[in-house]
């Protein structure tokens, strides 16, 4: 049970910062666009080193 909410807490966190970017920004779209290919840089470059 403990593991299952171990890998959700990533999941849900991602969610809640990626509304939050959304409700504060002025330009939406860019924002989350700009958050989601920083973060898919900083993944592939996390599984690149291992």
């Amino acid at each position: 049970m403990k593991s299952i909410f171990k890998k959700l807490i990533p999941i849900i966190f991602i969610a809640i910062l990626s509304i939050s970017l959304t409700g504060c920004s002025p330009k939406p779209d860019e924002t989350v666009k700009g958050f989601l290919e920083l973060l898919s840089n900083k993944i592939l470059k996390r599984h690149l080193h291992l």
